[in-house]
C-alpha cells in the first residue's frame, strides 16, 4: 500500500502544483467513480492499494455501473455538477499517479475496464482543460460532417473528420523548440489540449479533439484556428496578393484575428515590415 503523502504529491504534480485539498478531492472523485465500474468482488483490491484516508466508503455493495471512458467521465462529472473536461483532467492525474505508484494493481484494473480507459491512465498534458462555469450543465456541441468540411476549407493544411482534427508540420530544427514551446503556452492560455506526436522523419503530428466527448466539438474550433495562426507565425508564412502595380497587400494571420496591411513594394525588392501605425518604408 502506498502512503497518503505519496499519492497526494503525485496528483498535485500532475495537476500543475494544485493544493493538497484540491488533490484529495480529485482522488475522491476519481476513485469513488472508478470503484463503481468494477465488479463487487474486485473492489477490495483497489481499496487495499490506497491509504485509509483515500479509500472510498460505503460502496462495497453498490450497483455496478458500466460504459466506455467518456461515459465514465460524464458520470463522475454529473455526480457533483462539474464540467467533464476538467473532470477528465483530474481523472488522468489520479489514475496515472496510481499507475506509477501501484503498477500491479493498475494492470489488474486495466484488464477489468473497457479498452478505451487506457488513455485515462496517461498523465494529462497542456494545462487544465477549460473551466466552463458560465456554461455549467451545457455539454459541448458536436460538429456535423458539414461543420467539419467547412472548417477544413478554412484550414487547408489540416485533415480530419468528426473524431479528430490533424495537422502535420515539419519545422526546421532551429524552430522546432520554439514551435512546441509556444504551443504549450497556447494550451495553457486557452485551456485546451493538442496531442503532439513526433514522427520518424522529424516532423510532428498535431491532433485536436474534445477528450471528454472523444470527438470534435465546438470547443475545438477557435483552438485549431489559434494553433494554425501560431504555426504560421513561427514559420513566418505570409500570404501575399498583388493588388496593383507597385502595391502588395499582405494578409498575416495573428492570434485569433486576421489583419490586412497595405505596404509599398517595388518589384524585385524585399518587403520591409511596417512601422507601428504607419506604412512600410
Amino acid at each position: 500500500m502506498v502512503g497518503y503523502e505519496d499519492v497526494i504529491d503525485a496528483v498535485r504534480e500532475r495537476l500543475g502544483g494544485a493544493g493538497v485539498e484540491e488533490a484529495r478531492e480529485a482522488v475522491a472523485r476519481a476513485v469513488g467513480g472508478l470503484v463503481l465500474w468494477l465488479p463487487r468482488e474486485e473492489r477490495p483490491a483497489l481499496a487495499d492499494a490506497l491509504p485509509p484516508l483515500l479509500r472510498p466508503a460505503g460502496v462495497e455493495d453498490a450497483g455496478v455501473a458500466g460504459g466506455d471512458a467518456p461515459a465514465f467521465v460524464r458520470f463522475v462529472a454529473g455526480r457533483e455538477g462539474r464540467e467533464p473536461e476538467r473532470v477528465r483532467y483530474e481523472v488522468q492525474a489520479v489514475l496515472s499517479a496510481l499507475a506509477t505508484l501501484e503498477p500491479a494493481v493498475t494492470a489488474r484494473l486495466r484488464r477489468l475496464l473497457p479498452e478505451d480507459f487506457a488513455e485515462l491512465f496517461i498523465a494529462p498534458g497542456g494545462g487544465p482543460p477549460p473551466d466552463l462555469a458560465a456554461a455549467a450543465g451545457v455539454p459541448p456541441a458536436e460538429l456535423t460532417d458539414d461543420d467539419v468540411r467547412a472548417l477544413l476549407r478554412r484550414l487547408p493544411a489540416w485533415t480530419g473528420d468528426r473524431r479528430r482534427l490533424t495537422r502535420e508540420v515539419g519545422p526546421p530544427d532551429y524552430l522546432a523548440e520554439q514551435l512546441l514551446d509556444r504551443l504549450r503556452r497556447l494550451e495553457q492560455q486557452s485551456n485546451r489540449r493538442a496531442v503532439v506526436t513526433g514522427q520518424p522523419d522529424g516532423s510532428y503530428r498535431i491532433e485536436v479533439w474534445t477528450h471528454s466527448e472523444d470527438q470534435v466539438t465546438d470547443l475545438d474550433v477557435p483552438f485549431v484556428l489559434a494553433v494554425e495562426d501560431l504555426i504560421d507565425d513561427v514559420l513566418g508564412e505570409r500570404r501575399p496578393t498583388r493588388t496593383g502595380a507597385g502595391r502588395l497587400r499582405v494578409i498575416r494571420r495573428g492570434p485569433w484575428v486576421q489583419a490586412t496591411q497595405q505596404c509599398r513594394w517595388t518589384p524585385g525588392s524585399a518587403l520591409s515590415a511596417p512601422e507601428p501605425g504607419g506604412l512600410a518604408r
